[in-house]
C-alpha cells in the first residue's frame, strides 16, 4: 500500500494555485511561490516546472506561435519529451493527456501519454501513472495497446505507446447517436452499415476485447477500468484494450477495502460497493457486458444523469432489457450481454475467454452456452444481496399473510351466510314459482272446461320457458296447449264496407262475397289471393248464391239481378218489392230462384225471371234454404199474438212450389210452452238433417237445435250457446261439424259424435273463434273442413280449424286399457277387444264369445295379451297382433282385476280371499297364492316397474305391498275406506291408491307411510295411472270426472275431462304423450303432442 506524505497537501495546494494563474494568462513567478513554501521548495520546484512546460507546450500547438509565458520554460527544449518531437493532441483523459509524437533518433511516430497537470503532484496518482507503465509493458497481446517505454523528465511522467490510427468506441458511439437522432428510429440506427451489420462488428469488437482481457487475467492483471473510451478500433476493424491505470497486479495493493475505482456507469456491483475482497474477472466482465449493453442499444445500461442514482441502479440490479430498447437485437446476443451483467459475480461467465467464445458462436449462428436465470435463481440471489430488505419483505409477507389469512376466513363467513342466504331465497324463489304454476294450471283448465281458449293460451304463455329459466312444464301444460290451440286465420281481403254475404264455388277452390259497396270480389282459398272484383250496382248487396252448375251468380240487394259467372256479365233483373232482397237461394236443380223481401214476402221465380208465387211471411230473411232433394223450402216466418201482441219467429217448411206448409218449427224454452225465436234454418248436405238456430225470447243466449229430416217433430240434438243475436249458420260437407256466427263477432262450432251405431250423441265441448268486429254477417264450410266468413268490418276470412276430437262415444262400457309398447292402445268394452295402432291410424277390433271382457293387461316382452273375463272367471292368452286366443285359463273363482310383471311372463288375479301368481309361458303355472285377510276380496293389483313389489286394495280395509318373488308381506298400511285401484311411481318410489271415500292416497314404499292425501273427489276413485316421467298423476271417478295431478307438488292441476257417464279406467300411452280415459259411453283421448315425456 503506498502511504501518502504529509506534504502532498501543501504541494497540492500550491501546484493549484500555480495553475490557477497560467490559466487566467497571468505569469507566475517560481521564487515568489518557492519562497512562500518554503518548507517544501526542493519537493515543490519540478512540479512547478511539469506545470509549466505543459500548459505552455500545449499552447504553443493550439497556436501555432510561441507561448506567453517562454520565460518560465527557456531552460526546455521547445515541445520535446524523452527523445520525441510532440505533435497534436489527440487523446485527452481525467488523468492524462495523449499526444501524436515523432522520435527524433528515429522518426517513428508514437503516441506519448503524460500525467495531466492537475495531478501530476499527487503521489499516489503519479504512482498509478507508474503503475500502468509496467503493466502495460508486460502485457504481450495483438489487442491490447503496446507500450515501448515510460518516464519522467523535469517532473512530467510519460507513457511512449504504439499510435492506433482510428477512433475510440466512445467517439463511434458518439457518430452512431447522431446518425439515429437524425434517422428518427431505433430500427435503423445506420444507413451505413445495416443495424444487423453494425450489432455483428459490435460483438465482433466485444469478442476481440474478451480476449485481450482473458490474456490480461491469466497474467495476473485486473483492467477495473473496461468502458468505450478505453476501446480503440482501427480503420481495419481491429480492437486494442487501453488504460491500464486503474488495473491491479495480484502482488499489489494499491487500493484500501472501501475505496471505490473506475468509471461509476459501467462499475459492476461489487466495485461500486468498494468491496475489494470480491472484485475479479467477474467484475471486468460485468464492465465490458456494459460497454457492449451500450453499443448495441446506444443507450447505457442504467439510466440517469445522478450519479448516486446509477449507483444505486448498479447495486440493486434493476438493469434495462437491450431488446426492450433496440427490437432487432438478436435474442441470442441479448442473453450474452443478460450473461455478462448479472448482478451476482457467480451467475456471470466463469471467464472473459467464456464471453469471447460465446459471442464467437453467435456470429458462426450455432447455439451460445448462455441461458437465462430461473426465477427462482433470481429470487435467491436477490434475497443474499438484500438480507435486511429480504426479511423485511418476509416479515410483511407473513404479516400479509396472516392479514390475509383472517380477512379470508371473515370474507368466507360472510360469503357462506350469504350464500345459504341466496340458496334460501332461491328455494322460496322456485317454491314461489311452483305454487304460481300450479295455481296458473288450475286456472287453465278452469278456463279450458269454461270453453274460453283464449285465456287458456294467455296463461301458458306465462311459463314459456325463456333462456336460462327451469321449465316447470309436464304433461298438463303441453295437454291444453294441445287442445286450445287456436284456429288459424288467413284474411283474404276486406270490401269497402260491411262484407254481407259469402259463397263457396261448386266442385272450385274459389269463394265470392259481396258487400254494402255493390261490389262482388272472389277470392282463390288456395293462395289466398283476390282473382277479380266486379262492380254490380252502386247500392248494398245483401245475398248472394251460385247455381247448382256453377255458370251463375244470384245478387240481391234494391234489385234483384242474374249474371253469368265464367264471364261476369249481367243476365236479367227479376221483379223486386219496394223493400230489400235478404236471401236469395237458387233450387237444387237449378231451375227456379226465390228471393225474400225483408220484412214482407218470399217470391218464386223461374229461371228465366217470371214470378210464380209469393208466400207473406212479414220476417227477416237472413236465410233460404232448399233440402238437397228439393222437396222442401226452409223460410224464416213471423206472426203476432193477436192476444198477447207479441212476435212469434218460427221456420216454416213448405214445399218447392210454396204452395204448402209441411211443418213449423217452433222453439219451446226449455221444453215448457214459452216460445223463443228460430231465426235460421238450413239443411245439411246430404240431406239427413236440418238444423235451425235462434234465442230465447227474453234471455241472452239460444239454442242450436237439429233434427232429422225424417222426423221433424223431435229434435236429436240441441247446442246451447250465450251470445246477443244468431246471423248465420253452417254444416260441414262431411256433416260432423255445426258453426254458427254471431253479432258479438263470434264464430261458434261444434263437433258432432257417433257411437257405433251412428246414433248422434251431444258434442263435448263447444270451440269458439273471434273472427271480426262487429257482426258475423255469413259463414260456409269448405269441401276440406274450413271456414269462409265475412261481417260487418268488411274482411273476408279463411280458418283452419284446429278443434280436436277427443271422444269417441260407444255402445258399451270401456272397462280395460292397456298401452302398448309402440304407443298403441289395447281397449276392452263389452265382448270386444281392441287394437289401436295410433302412428297407422288403425284398428282391429276382435269379438268374443264371451259375454264380458272386464280387464287387458299386457305381458312382459308385450307380443302377449292377457284377459279376464269375470263373467266365466277365466284368463286368455291372446296373441298381440292378431288378438286372436291361443290357450286359457279357468280360475274356479271371481276375479276382479289383473296386472302383469314388466320384466317377466307372469300375472297377478285378483280374487275373493287372495291374490293368484300365474306363471303364463311356457304353460299356466300358479306359482304362489297371496292370501288376503277375512276372504275379504281383492279389487285392484299392481307390480311396481322393476317386478320387486305387488300392491293389493280391496275391502279389507288395508294396502298390502309384498314381494312377489318370495310372498313376504312388505308393509300393512291400514286405511278407512275401501280400495279400488293402485298405481306405482317408478320415479319416486311413492304408491297410490283410490278409494271408495274419494280420497286418493300417496304412500312411500320404502316405509309404508302416508305422505298425502289428495280429496276433490264425491265419488269412487275407479283408476289411477302415473305419467312414464313421474310428474303427474292422473284419476278418473265413478262420477266421471277425471284429474290430473302434480306429484312433486301434491296438489292438483285441473280436470282434464269431465264425462255424464262413469269412469272405468285412465292410462297414459307408453311414451307419454296421450292421456286415454274409459267411461260407461265414451272412449277419450287427450294428446299432449311433443315433446316425449318418457
Amino acid at each position: 500500500m503506498i502511504t501518502e506524505d504529509p506534504n502532498d497537501e501543501r504541494i497540492a495546494q500550491a501546484c493549484d494555485e500555480f495553475l490557477a494563474e497560467l490559466e487566467a494568462g497571468k505569469s507566475p513567478c517560481y521564487e515568489t511561490y518557492l519562497e512562500k513554501y518554503s518548507q517544501i521548495a526542493h519537493q515543490l520546484r519540478p512540479h512547478l516546472e511539469g506545470i509549466a512546460y505543459v500548459v505552455n507546450a500545449t499552447n504553443r500547438l493550439k497556436s501555432g506561435s510561441d507561448p506567453q509565458h517562454s520565460s518560465l520554460i527557456t531552460k526546455f527544449t521547445a515541445n520535446q519529451l524523452g527523445g520525441y518531437q510532440l505533435g497534436e493532441v489527440i487523446g485527452r483523459g481525467g488523468m492524462g493527456i495523449v499526444y501524436q509524437a515523432e522520435s527524433t533518433m528515429t522518426g517513428e511516430t508514437v503516441a506519448i501519454k503524460v500525467l495531466s497537470g492537475p495531478f501530476d503532484w499527487n503521489p499516489t496518482r503519479q504512482q498509478r501513472f507508474r503503475n500502468e507503465a509496467l503493466i502495460a509493458e508486460r502485457l504481450i497481446h495483438s489487442n491490447i495497446v503496446p507500450v515501448y517505454s515510460s518516464g519522467e523528465q523535469h517532473g512530467i511522467h510519460y507513457l511512449v505507446m504504439k499510435l492506433v490510427r482510428g477512433r475510440s468506441l466512445t467517439q463511434q458511439l458518439s457518430w452512431w447517436r447522431q446518425v439515429s437522432d437524425q434517422q428518427d428510429h431505433l430500427n435503423s440506427i445506420a444507413s451505413v452499415p445495416p443495424e444487423p451489420i453494425r450489432l455483428r462488428q459490435v460483438a465482433d469488437w466485444t469478442r476481440q476485447i474478451a480476449f485481450a482481457l482473458h490474456y490480461a487475467h491469466q497474467s495476473g492483471v485486473l483492467h477495473r477500468d473496461i468502458k468505450p473510451s478505453n476501446i480503440l478500433v482501427n480503420d481495419a476493424g481491429h480492437a486494442y484494450l487501453t488504460d491500464f491505470g486503474l488495473a491491479q497486479l495480484d502482488d499489489m495493493q494499491l487500493t484500501s477495502t472501501g475505496d471505490v475505482l473506475g468509471t461509476w456507469r459501467y462499475m459492476s456491483p461489487e466495485q461500486a460497493l468498494g468491496r475489494r475482497a470480491e472484485m475479479g474477472p467477474q467484475s471486468d466482465i460485468y464492465s465490458l457486458g456494459a460497454t457492449l449493453f451500450e453499443l448495441c442499444t446506444l443507450c447505457p445500461m442504467f439510466a440517469g444523469e445522478d450519479r448516486g442514482e446509477v449507483l444505486q441502479q448498479i447495486i440493486t440490479g434493476t438493469a434495462r432489457h437491450p431488446r426492450g430498447l433496440n427490437p432487432i437485437i438478436p435474442r441470442e446476443l441479448e442473453t450474452i450481454i443478460l450473461k455478462a451483467t448479472y448482478a451476482e459475480p457467480s451467475n456471470r461467465y466463469e471467464s472473459a475467454e467464456a464471453l469471447g467464445k460465446d459471442l464467437g458462436r453467435f456470429l458462426d449462428g450455432k447455439p451460445v452456452v448462455a441461458s437465462r436465470t430461473s426465477a427462482a435463481d433470481w429470487f435467491v440471489t436477490y434475497v443474499k444481496r438484500h438480507r435486511q430488505f429480504a426479511l423485511l419483505a418476509m416479515f410483511s409477507s407473513l404479516l400479509l399473510a396472516c392479514v390475509f389469512s383472517v380477512s379470508f376466513l371473515l370474507i368466507w363467513r360472510a360469503q357462506q351466510k350469504t350464500k345459504f342466504a341466496l340458496t334460501q331465497a332461491q328455494q322460496q324463489t322456485s317454491q314461489a314459482q311452483q305454487l304460481l304454476y300450479l295455481a296458473d294450471m288450475q286456472q287453465a283448465f278452469d278456463a279450458w272446461n269454461s270453453e274460453r281458449t283464449d285465456k287458456v293460451q294467455k296463461i301458458l304463455d306465462r311459463h314459456e320457458p325463456r333462456p336460462g329459466q327451469t321449465d316447470r312444464r309436464e304433461f298438463s301444460w303441453f295437454l291444453l296447449d294441445a287442445l286450445a290451440e287456436p284456429a288459424s286465420c288467413v284474411t283474404l281481403g276486406r270490401h269497402a264496407g260491411a262484407a254481407n254475404e259469402v259463397a263457396i264455388l261448386p266442385n272450385s277452390d274459389c269463394a265470392v262475397s259481396v258487400g254494402d259497396h255493390g261490389h262482388v270480389m272472389r277470392w282463390n282459398l288456395q293462395n289466398h289471393q283476390q282473382e277479380s272484383v266486379h262492380q254490380v250496382v252502386s247500392s248494398p248487396l245483401f245475398a248472394l248464391d251460385i247455381s247448382p252448375d256453377g255458370k251463375s251468380i244470384l245478387f240481391g240487394g234494391a234489385v234483384v239481378q242474374l249474371w253469368d259467372l265464367v264471364a261476369m256479365q249481367w243476365k236479367r233483373d227479376f221483379e223486386s218489392l219496394d223493400s230489400n232482397a235478404e236471401s236469395v237461394a237458387f233450387s237444387p236443380d237449378g231451375s227456379r230462384i226465390v228471393v225474400g223481401f225483408r220484412y214482407d214476402a218470399v217470391q218464386l221465380y223461374d229461371i228465366d225471371g217470371e214470378l210464380l208465387r209469393a208466400q207473406p211471411a212479414n220476417s227477416r230473411f237472413e236465410s233460404l234454404s232448399y233440402t238437397p232433394d228439393g222437396s222442401h223450402l226452409l223460410i224464416p216466418s213471423r206472426t203476432k199474438d193477436p192476444t198477447t201482441r207479441r212476435n212469434h219467429e218460427f221456420v216454416a217448411a213448405w214445399d218447392a212450389d210454396i204452395r204448402q206448409l209441411r211443418h213449423q218449427f217452433i222453439h219451446h224454452v226449455d221444453g215448457s210452452d214459452e216460445r223463443g225465436k228460430f231465426k235460421h234454418a238450413i239443411a245439411s248436405p246430404t240431406g239427413r238433417y236440418i238444423c235451425m238456430s235462434g234465442r230465447a225470447s227474453d234471455t241472452k243466449g239460444g239454442r242450436t237445435v237439429l233434427f232429422a229430416a225424417d222426423d221433424l217433430d223431435q229434435p236429436i240434438l240441441e247446442l246451447p250457446w250465450r251470445h246477443g243475436e244468431i246471423k248465420c249458420l253452417s254444416i260441414s260437407h262431411d256433416e260432423r261439424m255445426i258453426a254458427a256466427g254471431f253479432d258479438d263477432g263470434t264464430i261458434d262450432y261444434w263437433l258432432i259424435e257417433f257411437d257405433e251405431t251412428r246414433q248422434l250423441t251431444p258434442p263435448s265441448r263447444k270451440f269458439s273463434i273471434d273472427a271480426h268486429e262487429g257482426q258475423v254477417r255469413s259463414l260456409k264450410f269448405t269441401a276440406d273442413g274450413r271456414i269462409v266468413s265475412c261481417g260487418q268490418d268488411g274482411f273476408v276470412k279463411l280458418w283452419t280449424l284446429t278443434a280436436k276430437r277427443i271422444s269417441r262415444p260407444t255402445s258399451t262400457g270401456v272397462y280395460g286399457l292397456a298401452p302398448t309398447r309402440d304407443d298403441g292402445l289395447l281397449v276392452v268394452r263389452g265382448n270386444s277387444i281392441e287394437r289401436i295402432d295410433t302412428h297407422k291410424n288403425r284398428h282391429l277390433t276382435l269379438n268374443s264369445d264371451i259375454t264380458h271382457v272386464h280387464d287387458v293387461t299386457l305381458i312382459g316382452d308385450g307380443l302377449a295379451v292377457v284377459t279376464l273375463c269375470s263373467v266365466q272367471s277365466r284368463l286368455e292368452l291372446r296373441d298381440a297382433n292378431t288378438l286372436e286366443v291361443i290357450r286359457h285359463f279357468e280360475l274356479g273363482q271371481d276375479a276382479f282385476g289383473i296386472t302383469a310383471a314388466t320384466d317377466r311372463s307372469e300375472v297377478a288375479v285378483a280374487c275373493r280371499g287372495q291374490v293368484q301368481l300365474l306363471e303364463i309361458v311356457p304353460n299356466w303355472n300358479q306359482r304362489r297364492v297371496l292370501e288376503i285377510p277375512d276372504e275379504r276380496k281383492a279389487q285392484g293389483v299392481a307390480y311396481d316397474h322393476a317386478g320387486a313389489q305387488l300392491a293389493i286394495v280391496g275391502d279389507f280395509g288395508e294396502v298390502l305391498l309384498f314381494d312377489p318373488k318370495s310372498g313376504r308381506l312388505l308393509h300393512r298400511m291400514p286405511v278407512v275406506s275401501p280400495g279400488n285401484c293402485v298405481a306405482f311411481c317408478e320415479q319416486s318410489g311413492l304408491l297410490a291408491t283410490g278409494h271408495d271415500d274419494g280420497a286418493i292416497r300417496i304412500w312411500d314404499t320404502n316405509s309404508g307411510r302416508l305422505r298425502s292425501s289428495l280429496t276433490e273427489y264425491d265419488g269412487q276413485i275407479r283408476s289411477l295411472a302415473f305419467s312414464p316421467d313421474g310428474r303427474t298423476l292422473a284419476s278418473v271417478s265413478s262420477g266421471g270426472v277425471a284429474r290430473l295431478w302434480s306429484v312433486p307438488a301434491m296438489r292438483e292441476l285441473g280436470v282434464a275431462h269431465r264425462s255424464d257417464s262413469a269412469g272405468w279406467k285412465i292410462c297414459f300411452s307408453a311414451n307419454g304423450q296421450t292421456l286415454y280415459i274409459g267411461y260407461h259411453r265414451e272412449l277419450v283421448t287427450l294428446h299432449a303432442g311433443e315433446p316425449d315425456l318418457r
